[in-house]
């Protein structure tokens, strides 16, 4: 009797084990999360930009998927991340004046461009399917020709989406007061010209950039070569390297990123991948021809490199130039703002820090709705804080979800192993 009540009282356990893992409470769907930082009170309902600084996204995931906007409640409040743009307004056509005269089997078009420095200028024309070739002269007087560039091919003269087409003509760096441009009209018709001049220039959105500041930078000379190492507290996602270099004045040299091997390799990158094995600590390396780093006279070279690290690992070849003398080096990475509707009175902040956290999905039906100006909000804190309920439950809670997941099977196995175990011994008895 003794063995049959302890044998229930397993079972019994068992069973209460399995009642209460339902009753286990579901992890907060905005637990996880390190770091908070606060936005400025909200003092007008509307659509506003709310700024992603260095310390925000250097704590955050690269891709942003673990960043939220939470309320006073803890609920999310749904955004859409958008890129700090600065509009660069364009130029419209600026014609030349001409003289067009239509020849047997040629037609000459005299162009007065006033000694500019030009390398190219854009030929209107009606539409035309048919190919013709020219030719190119310079002057200075417009009675003496000089050769400029000889024979090139005239194609692809017509627009599908408008009556007119426009053809860039490309020539050596040229400073002639007046060019004659000369088309071969003996197979075909002649043009129907409209005017010649400088083509129009689109107007462009050029992103924003903002500097991060390494922790660490060390320059060191290795035979023919410049190692530069720059360390820094947060992994970034990378997007322009400025150097600052007082000799020489002009250079051209190629540079050289490298990376431990099980690092993640520079986004979009196409060059070639070479081997290589630092001597220091004999730790594999790969090292990606990066670009050519090249002066613009006045001290200063601009790079573009697209990587997500916290260490930017160098070599300059430097051949058998002098190296060069790098005063500083700055780094950038791409203005970013999430646009989101908030509420008058409502106090907001930011959570992100969660490497387990998904992308999240929101209705984006606001989107036709934001403005294009926006009133910005930066967060109050200058770094990074911690989040309350980090320290108190971020290290027990982390099991929960695995028990939730697999710990139900587990009992059912034990429950039916106790089972089969009851059942033997009371056949045995």
């Amino acid at each position: 009797m003794k063995q049959r009540k302890n044998h229930k009282c397993r079972l019994g356990v068992a069973l209460c084990l399995l009642g209460c893992l339902s009753g286990v409470p579901e992890v907060s769907g905005n637990s996880g999360y390190r770091y908070t930082a606060g936005l400025p009170p909200v003092t007008e309902s509307g659509f506003y930009a709310v700024e992603l600084p260095g310390y925000v996204r250097g704590a955050a995931r690269a891709d942003l998927a673990d960043v939220r906007i939470l309320d006073s409640r803890d609920k999310e409040t749904a955004y859409l991340v958008r890129r700090n743009e600065t509009p660069v307004a364009g130029t419209p056509f600026q014609p030349y004046p001409v003289q067009v005269k239509n020849l047997p089997s040629r037609t000459e078009i005299q162009i007065e461009a006033g000694n500019r420095a030009l390398s190219s200028f854009a030929l209107q024309v009606k539409n035309t399917a048919v190919d013709k070739t020219a030719s190119l002269r310079g002057s200075n007087d417009g009675q003496q020709w000089y050769a400029v560039k000889e024979t090139f091919p005239l194609r692809g003269l017509y627009d599908q989406r408008q009556t007119t087409a426009s053809f860039e003509i490309t020539f050596p760096l040229s400073d002639y007061r007046y060019y004659l441009l000369t088309i071969d009209d003996s197979l075909s018709a002649p043009l129907n010209v409209i005017q010649v001049g400088q083509p129009a220039v689109a107007s462009y959105a050029r992103p924003e950039l903002s500097e991060v500041k390494p922790s660490g930078l060390s320059v060191r000379e290795e035979g023919k070569e410049t190692g530069i190492l720059l360390t820094f507290p947060c992994r970034y996602d990378f997007s322009e390297i400025v150097f600052y270099v007082s000799s020489p004045r002009f250079f051209r040299r190629e540079i050289v990123f490298s990376f431990p091997s099980a690092a993640s390799s520079p986004a979009g990158s196409r060059k070639s991948l070479l081997q290589r094995r630092d001597g220091r600590s004999g730790q594999p390396y790969r090292s990606y021809v990066g670009s050519v780093l090249e002066s613009d006279g006045k001290g200063m070279a601009a790079l573009d490199w697209s990587q997500y690290t916290d260490t930017l690992d160098m070599r300059i070849r430097n051949g058998d130039d002098q190296p060069l003398r790098i005063d500083s080096i700055k780094t950038y990475i791409d203005r970013l703002y999430l646009a989101a509707y908030l509420e008058a009175g409502e106090t907001y902040r930011l959570a992100y820090g969660n490497g387990q956290a998904q992308m999240p999905v929101y209705d984006l039906s606001f989107r036709s709705h934001i403005p294009d100006s926006l009133p910005r909000l930066m967060p109050a804190s200058t770094s990074a804080v911690p989040a309350p309920d980090d320290a108190a439950s971020g290290q027990t809670a982390a099991w929960l979800p695995f028990f939730r997941t697999y710990g139900i099977w587990i009992i059912i196995v034990l429950v039916i192993l106790q089972i089969l175990w009851l059942v033997k011994k009371m056949i045995k008895q």
